[in-house]
């Protein structure tokens, strides 16, 4: 726990385990601090403006996505996407906003594209070097003193992104592994940050979301660029997939980013066998 400037080490009461309740990071607390280098006592979380189930952080203001120009996974970054589109609470709903990391090992160009698909999607898009420095002021006025949260694939960069806004340059960063063009898990757990006057978590990343659990009914909901054009469409129900006349699907390439749109076809086959 953390209190005005000091930590201390606490274990969550009891009667928290028997209630199902479990402290997450960014979590409010009331707790009675340990005696004699003895572990406090976590005596009461109090509500959540907001929480996410991956990673498991409580009351965040900022959810940053995070992928790197040379291991994009276009699919993964809108599965994740959708996650956190379906977690959003309809009050205290936290800002999302996708960052390009190591843009020092490309020509901006052949990024444009994919930025503007984002964009498009009406995200914040923030093109990062952890090497260079680049987009950090943009990224830390984008925070703002709030408590922001990276998050995405494994090896993208996260904890050399916290490494640089943070000064922390003793937490751990692992070489990418070139066999298998992914980060070693490093960071095994969320850890929060003070920074600017607020916080900055950095998280576990992940190599798969093969098990998202998203309806075909929240789905396309979550691909928030498609209200523009659906009213447009033949049929008040349609699902951009099949049918004809559909303003959607007509848009595709062009106010909507293709990747976008084929990932949500993909997503919304793939939830036809989910219960």
């Amino acid at each position: 726990m953390q209190a005005a400037d000091s930590a201390y080490p606490c274990r969550p009461r009891g009667i928290l385990r028997l209630d199902g309740v479990r402290p997450a990071v960014g979590d409010n607390c009331l707790f009675t601090p340990g005696e004699d280098g003895e572990d406090g006592s976590i005596e009461k979380i109090l509500p959540r403006r907001n929480a996410l189930v991956r990673p498991a952080v409580a009351n965040v203001d900022l959810v940053v996505a995070v992928c790197s120009v040379d291991m994009i996974n276009l699919p993964l970054l809108d599965m994740y996407l959708v996650l956190l589109e379906t977690q959003k609470p309809d009050e205290g709903a936290y800002n999302i906003a996708v960052l390009i990391n190591k843009m020092d090992l490309t020509d901006d160009d052949t990024m444009t594209i994919t930025r503007r698909a984002y964009e498009d999607a009406g995200y914040r898009v923030i093109y990062f070097s952890a090497a260079t420095g680049r987009g950090a002021d943009e990224l830390t006025g984008l925070i703002n003193g709030g408590a922001a949260v990276m998050a995405g694939q494994s090896g993208a960069g996260k904890s050399s992104i916290v490494n640089l806004l943070c000064n922390k340059n003793a937490m751990d960063v692992g070489a990418l592994s070139g066999k298998q063009v992914r980060g070693k898990h490093t960071t095994r757990h969320a850890e929060l940050f003070a920074f600017g006057g607020g916080y900055i978590t950095d998280t576990p990343g992940f190599a798969s979301l093969k098990d998202a659990g998203v309806s075909r009914g929240a789905l396309k909901g979550c691909f928030t660029e498609f209200a523009r054009y659906a009213g447009e469409c033949r049929f008040t129900d349609c699902t951009h997939v099949n049918e004809p006349d559909c303003a959607v699907k007509a848009q595709a390439g062009l106010g909507i980013g293709l990747s976008r749109y084929e990932n949500y076809v993909n997503f919304y086959k793939s939830a036809a066998v989910n219960k």
